[in-house]
């Protein structure tokens, strides 16, 4: 499965993630969870594990410029079409 298709399934099964938890739970078996969230833990990602960070970017770029998912001024990223609860 392309790295797409997974960033994709993980926004769809955890609406309102952001892009550092789902570098985070993508890569789970290869990094151990800093206990960061938000800020701390994309600086985290980007100086400890920048291949899987850029990676998952990467992948959420291409879904943003395809119209697949939407980014929130908060930072949180949820499917086009998505209405459930909003944090």
């Amino acid at each position: 499965m392309k790295m797409k298709d997974k960033v994709y399934s993980e926004i769809c099964s955890n609406p309102g993630i952001d892009t550092p938890l789902t570098c985070l739970n993508l890569y789970s078996t290869d990094i151990t969870d800093p206990g960061d969230r938000d800020i701390k833990l994309a600086l985290f990602l980007m100086t400890w594990h920048k291949a899987a960070w850029n990676e998952v970017c990467d992948a959420v770029d291409k879904l943003l410029e395809e119209g697949a998912i939407i980014f929130t001024d908060d930072g949180y990223l949820y499917q086009v079409g998505y209405e459930g609860k909003v944090p």
